[in-house]
């Protein structure tokens, strides 16, 4: 009976007992993994408080209380990645247009042709090398006037043709220019 006392009080006792709620923080590990532990483990420790206690309907529950300046900084961090890939989709965009944009000029001096924002070489390639060659340096950049006496493929008499920092900016023939 004595035992029996015993059982019944000590149950008894137990539901008296306050529910006990341990802290566990939540860090990201220096390898990327989750690391759970008793002690804040750096600055960018996120608490979670844990309630293992049943309550009324019989389940435990689990509260996250985040340093809102840890929620700052993780929004901070996915609007900068964000950033990066858009910064990357444009550039790889303008990769795509710069190369269609080469291949046209490659295709016009094949045919004989020199269009505004051909480069040097391109020029060269579809008309020969010009019979003289006027540099200036500046700050700006440098500028040249390629001249050719004998009529190029296509024009009826001499040309001029006007290059800025190894690009064609423009073609002149008998006093006429042609402008990107």
């Amino acid at each position: 009976m004595r035992r029996f006392c015993v059982i019944v009080l000590s149950l008894c006792a137990l539901l008296f007992v306050a529910p006990v709620a341990a802290q566990v923080y939540r860090c990201d590990g220096a390898d990327g993994k989750v690391i759970y532990a008793d002690r804040p483990c750096g600055t960018a420790a996120e608490e979670i408080v844990v309630d293992p206690a049943p309550s009324p309907s019989g389940r435990g529950r689990v509260v996250l209380n985040p340093d809102p300046s840890l929620e700052q900084r993780r929004m901070e961090r996915e609007a900068s990645l964000r950033r990066r890939q858009a910064n990357a989709r444009r550039e790889m965009e303008r990769q795509r247009e710069l190369r269609a944009l080469e291949n046209a000029y490659r295709q016009e001096a094949a045919r004989g042709n020199v269009v505004p924002g051909m480069t040097a070489s391109q020029v060269v390639s579809a008309w020969g090398r010009p019979d003289t060659i006027s540099r200036s340096d500046s700050t700006r950049g440098s500028r040249e006037r390629w001249v050719y006496r004998r009529a190029p493929r296509g024009r009826e008499g001499p040309t001029d043709v006007y290059l800025h920092d190894d690009r064609v900016v423009s073609l002149r023939q008998r006093g006429m220019a042609t402008r990107r």
